[in-house]
């Protein structure tokens, strides 16, 4: 399967299309971003990035200065971690 390809699919099985079409999103916008190479480009960079340099390997994973945030999976986690960086 081509990227473009495995785009449609993952779009299709995970709902991205309708929950796109509720937002305003017409399906002829969808349908262009998901053939938009540039942006599924885009998409595994970011995707070979989280892999490799961070080494997520599930969600929810935040990174706070570059810096994966170990064993904070919670909102108050990551607003105390935040906190205590100075935001």
């Amino acid at each position: 399967m081509t990227p473009i390809q495995q785009a449609a699919f993952w779009a299709d099985t995970i709902g991205y299309r309708e929950f796109v079409e509720q937002r305003g999103v017409t399906a002829a916008q969808s349908n262009a971003c998901l053939a938009d190479n540039t942006v599924i480009d885009k998409i595994n960079k970011s995707l070979a990035t989280a892999d490799t340099k961070y080494h997520i390997s599930g969600t929810p994973t935040f990174i706070l200065n570059g810096d994966v945030m170990a064993d904070i999976n919670t909102w108050e986690g990551v607003e105390k971690a935040l906190k205590a960086a100075g935001a």
